[in-house]
């Protein structure tokens, strides 16, 4: 990584930190209140929702029209909306119209900001250009997450509006970080070697052929994982978990996810292998059952751990595919697409993991993604079958 990919990771450190306060200051909001669960998974389904269309028609834009002016004006769109939601104060129609409108103005960062970061890089035999950037930005979004958490938990003790002004100090601290890059050459945060660029990568069909496959595993990881963000905080609420421990428990979840990222990062034997990921997802099941039986903070973070480790497999194995199954001119719609089937799953299990939550129980919603992942699994298995294998063989036999 070069100096100006570092600044461009701080910034998204900083403005992960602070959208994670927003996120953490409105679900526990939601889940100290009366408000029904199908109104909370509403809320978090239209938030996830405003991410997958803002990291779409960003990845779309932003390879056309400059990934910096983008990301620019996303930032500044989530900055304004910040204000909205602090200026409003409670919960209401006109904070929720704010609080989406940051998530789409999020997916709009996002998108171009992996194209900047990733720009340039193509595998080779041995090295380790792809994990990289998908490392870095993994860490970024998991560290600003984990500090965000634990701080909005400490913070909310003094108020529900305390994480939202904490989160507009972070999004103007960055500020100067943007200026920075704005007033740097786009070539100069790209590759730091310039024919790295025009490396030919064999296996650039197998890996697109593994991204779909990832996409699809997106959708049952983010099912699951809507569920701790968005309705979680009710649960935790009638286990009698504090906000700050509640807060603390979150962020510890993200050291684990952030260990399966380097594990993967330094390991080669997962890429291109299809055991790993269904592993993942039977471990992911059980945790979901464990989080739908638990009767306090230790069964609870037991099945948070083993939900995280999906989220850290899935996440780190969908973005690597994503990146090596693309060019550079193809980067910021793949990362786009990445995104919006994260964004699919986290929607659908929101919407209707809120109304099943309402309807039958608090730990109903986690047994319902169990399921999800389950068939999800099936789906996966019968999709490499049919499609990943016959594109490995067409890359492995050479040209008569």
């Amino acid at each position: 990584m070069n100096a100006k990919r570092w600044i461009l990771w701080f910034y998204l450190v900083l403005f992960d930190g602070s959208l994670s306060l927003l996120l953490f200051a409105t679900t526990r909001s939601l889940g100290e209140s009366d408000v029904p669960q199908s109104i909370m998974g509403a809320v978090g389904g239209m938030f996830a929702l405003g991410i997958g269309l803002g990291s779409l028609a960003a990845g779309w834009t932003s390879d056309r029209w400059g990934r910096l002016r983008v990301m620019s004006v996303g930032t500044a769109l989530v900055l304004l909306s910040f204000v909205g939601c602090a200026v409003i104060g409670e919960l209401s129609l006109p904070y929720y119209l704010c609080y989406w409108l940051a998530a789409t103005a999020a997916g709009a960062v996002y998108t171009p900001a992996y194209a900047m970061l990733s720009e340039g890089v193509h595998d080779s035999a041995g090295s380790k250009r792809v994990s990289t950037p998908v490392l870095f930005f993994c860490l970024a979004w998991n560290l600003g997450l984990m500090g965000g958490q634990s701080t909005g938990g400490l913070l909310y003790l003094l108020g529900p509006i305390w994480p939202v002004y904490a989160a507009i100090c972070g999004i103007v601290l960055e500020l100067p970080l943007l200026v920075q890059l704005l007033f740097t050459k786009p070539q100069q945060i790209g590759a730091d070697e310039a024919p790295v660029a025009t490396v030919k990568d064999e296996q650039m069909p197998r890996a697109a052929a593994f991204a779909r496959i990832a996409w699809l595993s997106n959708l049952g990881s983010a099912f699951s994982m809507t569920m701790v963000l968005h309705l979680l905080p009710r649960l935790m609420a009638e286990l009698d978990i504090a906000p700050d421990r509640h807060g603390l428990m979150m962020a510890v979840t993200r050291v684990l996810i952030i260990t399966v990222y380097l594990v993967m990062f330094f390991s080669d034997h997962w890429k291109m292998r299809m055991r790993f990921a269904l592993a993942s997802q039977v471990i992911a099941i059980l945790g979901l059952v464990m989080i739908g039986m638990a009767t306090g903070p230790w069964s609870l973070l037991a099945g948070l751990f083993c939900v995280a480790q999906l989220t850290g497999h899935n996440y780190y194995a969908s973005l690597y595919y994503s990146t090596r199954g693309s060019g550079d001119e193809r980067r910021g719609i793949a990362s786009g697409l990445h995104e919006m089937t994260l964004a699919v799953g986290f929607c659908m299990g929101a919407f209707i993991g809120g109304t099943v939550g309402q309807v039958i129980s608090v730990q109903a919603p986690y047994f319902l993604a169990a399921t999800v992942v389950f068939t999800m699994f099936w789906m996966q298995v019968a999709v490499y079958q049919s499609k990943v294998r016959t594109a490995t063989f067409a890359v492995r036999t050479p040209a008569v």
